[in-house]
């Protein structure tokens, strides 16, 4: 009769700690502050350096974006000369987060010294209605398990997101990354892919 419960006993423990599984998961996805991740988790970035200074991380699926929700943006056109002196007309919209997003994506798969940061500051570059780049403004974050409240460890840094090819995925996260004039800041101008130049 002992021997009968415990048979019976191991398959609904597995069945109790799979369904709980299951359900933390779709928590976890549910409340991501990103969009597109959910086939994409498992995908590993591939590291290049670029031809424009930094370190560039290509995703073949594309990154998540930060979902950018209520948040109010300014925009504003700029003109941007690519490397052979073509002017290209380009929209910019800043939006500045209220509360800050607080994520590990995407430092969680590149192994990057950070581990938890907040986003502070989102700009888009687009051409034609479309964007081509997402710059992120961010610093480093810890979490006090005593209280749940984080706080800021890091200077403030940026990054920045690019649709190299204009399908509308953001296979390119670029770090360090320098513009014309070898300024590297998130107040600096962004690389133009090859499909907005045509």
């Amino acid at each position: 009769m002992k021997l009968y419960r415990y048979f019976l006993l191991v398959p609904c423990l597995a069945l109790s700690f799979i369904s709980s599984s299951c359900q933390n998961a779709a928590r976890s996805q549910a409340s991501s502050p990103f969009s597109n991740e959910n086939s994409q988790a498992q995908l590993l970035p591939r590291k290049e350096a670029t031809e424009y200074g930094g370190t560039e991380y290509i995703r073949a699926n594309g990154w998540p974006l930060p979902e950018l929700g209520q948040n109010i943006s300014d925009v504003t056109s700029i003109d941007l000369a690519s490397n052979t002196g073509q002017i290209i007309r380009c929209q910019v919209s800043d939006y500045s987060l209220n509360p800050f997003i607080i994520s590990n994506e995407p430092f969680d798969q590149i192994d990057y010294g950070f581990k938890l940061i907040q986003i502070r500051d989102i700009r888009i570059f687009s051409y034609k209605g479309k964007a081509f780049s997402y710059r992120i403004q961010f610093n480093s974050i810890r979490s006090n398990p005593n209280d749940n409240k984080s706080e800021s460890v890091g200077v403030v840094s940026f990054f920045s997101y690019y649709d190299n090819d204009g399908d509308g995925k953001f296979e390119s996260l670029v770090l360090g990354e320098l513009d014309q004039r070898n300024i590297s800041s998130f107040s600096s101008l962004p690389h133009i892919p090859a499909w907005v130049k045509r």
